[in-house]
């Protein structure tokens, strides 16, 4: 599967993020903790049908649509 992006939409705080992938391999990397990457992970795991125990705090999954383009 190639996933081209991904959008979270949160309708409480009026806010949406996207997320653009290259064709090929891409790796997602950042200079210190706490910059995203693994909640760019769940949201992915999530919007395919994982069941995720834990998302970032301060997440209300009830407030946000996720969707990915493949």
């Amino acid at each position: 599967m190639i996933i081209e992006s991904l959008s979270i939409v949160d309708f409480k705080d009026k806010t949406a993020t996207s997320y653009d992938f290259s064709d090929g391999t891409n790796l997602i990397v950042s200079t210190g903790n706490k910059k995203g990457k693994s909640s760019l992970l769940k949201s992915i795991y999530y919007t395919l049908g994982f069941d995720i125990r834990q998302f970032p705090s301060g997440w209300n999954i009830s407030n946000k649509v996720f969707q990915l383009k493949v």
